[in-house]
């Protein structure tokens, strides 16, 4: 009876320390069409390590990387004989993010600088303040 006593009051206390997901909004520019701009929103699990990565035309879930100073996650697709990948880096200090994308044969063979497309886009985040919400 004794340790339910104790037990009780700390889960209590566990379950008041869970960390709120954070959404950030997010702005970088690309560098292949001049004054073009990528916008999108991004939630940040980091209890369960949990990124949902919010645009116009698309949403996905992934796995975060949350290290002390910077979180990171990736979208890999196949696209018929292609392998498109997206790596995503934000500055958990400045909120600066980079976007790394590679475009590349799926098949190892038919791999080659010629053939492989590489870019990167910077920009930056700010926290969107979540209101309070009945459901």
């Amino acid at each position: 009876m004794d340790a339910f006593i104790i037990a009780v009051p700390f889960l209590l206390f566990s379950l008041s320390v869970i960390a709120k997901p954070v959404h950030l909004d997010c702005t970088t520019i690309d560098p292949k069409e001049k004054g073009s701009s990528y916008n999108f929103t991004i939630k940040l699990n980091k209890d369960n390590k949990k990124v949902t990565h919010t645009e116009q035309e698309r949403v996905f879930n992934a796995i975060g990387f949350f290290s002390t100073n910077e979180i990171s996650y990736k979208k890999i697709d196949r696209i018929g004989g292609a392998i498109s990948s997206e790596k995503f880096k934000i500055n958990r200090t400045t909120l600066a993010i980079q976007i790394d994308y590679l475009l590349e044969a799926a098949d190892p063979q038919y791999r080659s600088p010629h053939s492989t497309i590489a870019y990167v886009q910077k920009g930056s985040c700010y926290i969107i303040e979540e209101k309070n919400r009945k459901i």
